[in-house]
């Protein structure tokens, strides 16, 4: 069954992406895992083959293979996947790590996650800091609910507040983080088709004449918003690295890093309120 698969992708994709491809199709219609799948293959029911035969079809317009398995990992967690949010990347992986990493887990920490998406930074931070207490705010009603949905698959209490920044309340802070939109609408020519034709626009994309207008704001509400000495954390367009800087300056943060991702592209930054 999973060189038959394979064969059918293959126009499409290599000869190694469509056997992965395969194996996971086969691992999510069967529930068996790729072991147990080598060991024995099984027969399909009329209802699996028609489970598998829809997936193949999505598989083949490109849709995101996260979308059509409807679950991704992240931080070494199962979340769920759909178009309700953003898929989750390495790069947010990486800004998650440096948050884990900064913080110490002695005392409580307030941590608010603007525009979470999935959920999967201010869940995986909820995991790991166990001191911690998070809030995860979107403006998405969509957005929230998979939220919501992702707590309950993690076993994790994150407040969860559908909201726009602009709205929310004025309680206090010691780390705010956020990943907002961010390509220009210049740019989409330069993104995957399968991004631009299956991923929410409103999380992916702002003005040509205004690609910092969510940061400019949510820098503002983290300046009254934060404790002193709290922190603000974003992922950034790797164009604009010395912007933000410039940024997060003007609003009187202090100890001001840009990070590069793990291609070397200026991606992460911080600043401290004083």
């Amino acid at each position: 069954m999973i060189k038959e698969i394979t064969l059918q992708l293959v126009p499409q994709y290599s000869d190694s992406e469509a056997r992965s491809i395969a194996i996971l199709l086969m691992c999510k219609i069967t529930g068996l895992s790729y072991t147990e799948l080598l060991i024995h293959t099984p027969s399909l029911n009329e209802e699996q083959e028609e489970e598998l035969r829809k997936k193949i079809e999505r598989v083949k317009k490109k849709e995101p293979l996260q979308y059509i398995l409807g679950e991704t990992t992240f931080y070494g967690r199962r979340f769920k996947c759909d178009q309700r949010a953003l898929i989750p990347r390495p790069e947010t992986e990486e800004l998650t790590d440096w948050i884990i990493n900064d913080v110490s887990n002695d005392g409580n920490i307030r941590i608010l996650d603007i525009g979470c998406g999935s959920g999967c930074i201010a869940i995986t931070l909820a995991k790991e800091l166990k001191n911690s207490t998070l809030t995860a705010l979107d403006i998405s009603k969509e957005a929230i609910s998979l939220t919501e949905e992702n707590c309950k698959i993690n076993n994790c209490q994150v407040e969860c507040i559908n909201d726009d920044i602009f709205n929310f309340s004025d309680a206090q802070y010691d780390i705010i983080v956020s990943n907002p939109p961010y390509i220009c609408d210049n740019e989409a020519a330069d993104i995957e088709s399968n991004v631009i034709d299956y991923e929410p626009h409103l999380a992916l994309f702002v003005p040509d004449n205004s690609p910092l207008k969510f940061y400019e704001k949510i820098t503002e509400y983290a300046a009254r918003n934060l404790r002193s000495r709290g922190k603000l954390y974003f992922e950034i367009n790797r164009k604009y690295g010395k912007e933000m800087q410039l940024l997060l300056e003007k609003f009187g943060f202090i100890n001001i890093e840009l990070r590069k991702d793990i291609s070397n592209n200026d991606r992460m930054i911080k600043g401290e309120k004083r």
